[in-house]
């Protein structure tokens, strides 16, 4: 039986004095705090290949306050968490890791408590996993910029406030995730929160962050459940937002729901002007609480120059399909006015279809 650390300072000399390959075993509960959380762990710098494990039992799991690592490589966290509130004068998330490559979060869990911090932050990173995994009462659950390369699979995304996730990311895949019951507030979509599910973007990088050192390159999203659950207000689903002259290239979008979001549940805006964009075998629909808006579409990108790039939009169904000359072939154009009810049989009808 190995040994099971319960401090963060045991932690902290394991981790400076095992060598590359080791395993690190820690306890379920630890005396750092009242609550049997460990602290706050800042993980020496330049630590390789590293995998640290906690344990699990029941609805108990190994949770620190927060974790801030930099400059690690092949560093694995699996079976533990960080829960925490938003403190002052700290990092704003219960999660920060920069300028690290090969990291791996593997059934991991994320409380933000309250909603006021950032979930897990990855900055200047590549070569990400992050699977079987929890993003709860975030602020926004998982934030990057930017990272080169990511896959999130199998995740859980719910109680947010804002955003599921969002970043300057490429070489980018999001598989199997649900995101759900999020908590926008203030003048949702307009001078308040405007939550989205996924959003992609190319704020606060430069080209010379990307892989071609132009713009960023390779994104699918694939068999994710989008859903408004218990909330009130809508949220948008997958949001690509071009900007900084970057547009994104190579895009797939396949087998996602998005179910009582807003007009823009699938939304390219103006961001894929030279490059591929698949959308296939998706569906969105909402209902209108008394606000037109709320029709849920598919958005393609929209050029008056002429220059749109290859799309296809394939075996959907949606509201509306904005920038499109007509209902794309082989789509089907949904009712503008679903009441709620038609909206919920839709979904459970895509929840059969799509298991977890």
């Amino acid at each position: 039986m190995p040994t099971l650390l319960n401090t963060v300072a045991a932690v902290v000399d394991a981790l400076t004095n095992a060598p590359p390959g080791s395993t690190i075993y820690l306890d379920l509960h630890s005396p750092d705090t009242p609550e049997g959380a460990f602290g706050r762990l800042v993980t020496p710098r330049h630590i390789r290949d590293i995998t640290l494990v906690g344990r699990v039992s029941g609805s108990e799991r190994t949770t620190f306050q927060s974790i801030l690592g930099d400059d690690l490589t092949e560093f694995s966290f699996v079976s533990m968490g960080v829960r925490g509130p938003k403190v002052e004068g700290q990092s704003p998330g219960v999660g920060r890791f920069d300028r690290c490559e090969g990291l791996q979060f593997r059934d991991f869990r994320v409380d933000g408590v309250d909603r006021s911090p950032q979930g897990l932050t990855i900055g200047t990173c590549r070569d990400v996993v992050i699977e079987d995994c929890e993003f709860v009462n975030c602020f926004h659950g998982l934030v990057g910029d930017p990272v080169n390369g990511i896959v999130v699979k199998n995740c859980d995304f719910h109680e947010i406030r804002c955003d599921g996730l969002h970043g300057a990311w490429e070489a980018v895949r999001i598989e199997g995730c649900d995101f759900h019951d999020f908590h926008p507030e203030g003048d949702v979509g307009n001078t308040g929160d405007h939550s989205d599910a996924i959003q992609f973007y190319c704020n606060n990088v430069t080209p010379d962050d990307w892989d071609n050192g132009t713009n960023p390159v390779g994104f699918e999203v694939l068999d994710c459940r989008i859903w408004r659950g218990t909330n009130p207000e809508a949220s948008q689903g997958v949001f690509f937002r071009q900007t900084s002259g970057m547009p994104f290239q190579d895009v797939t979008i396949r087998d996602v729901g998005v179910f009582g979001g807003m007009v823009r549940s699938i939304s390219m805006g103006d961001s894929v002007p030279t490059s591929t964009l698949v959308i296939d075998r998706c569906e969105v629909c909402s209902w209108s609480d008394g606000d037109a808006e709320n029709i849920a579409g598919i958005w393609q990108p929209n050029y008056e120059d002429g220059d749109q790039g290859v799309y296809q939009i394939t075996n959907c169904a949606a509201q509306a399909f904005q920038n499109s000359d007509g209902v794309p072939e082989g789509c089907e154009l949904l009712p503008s006015d679903l009441t709620r009810e038609q909206v919920l049989e839709r979904q459970a009808a895509w929840m059969a279809a799509h298991p977890r």
